[in-house]
């Protein structure tokens, strides 16, 4: 119960039907601590895209489009959940994962 409230607690700020992470680590005298870490790249990636579902065929067919500038945002993001890790590091894997979902990555929105 105690889990429940807390967890309330701290995802007050987020819409409803967002998918949000939890790292539990449950220990042998019953006490346990809990991360809550940001939504998944992919959704992230299919907000800002308008996407309902990734490309059936991400090489050979482009299901949207993306611009850098939204791709450094989802950056921001996926950086609480890593602090340590270089930005530009997070940017590149995250173009990886629009180009495994069929979205292409353009320099503007205009350009699209």
């Amino acid at each position: 119960m105690a889990f429940c409230k807390e967890f309330n607690a701290r995802t007050t700020g987020y819409k409803e039907g967002v998918p949000l992470r939890v790292n539990i680590q449950v220990y042998g005298d019953k006490s346990y601590d809990w991360k809550l870490k940001t939504p998944p790249s992919t959704w992230l990636i299919k907000q800002a895209t308008g996407l309902v579902r990734a490309a059936e065929r991400p090489g050979q067919e482009v299901a949207a489009t993306i611009s850098l500038k939204h791709i450094y945002e989802i950056a921001r993001v996926k950086q609480q959940d890593s602090p340590d890790l270089d930005l530009q590091a997070i940017c590149k894997s995250i173009m990886r994962t629009c180009k495994s979902m069929g979205v292409r990555v353009v320099r503007a929105p205009e350009d699209a």
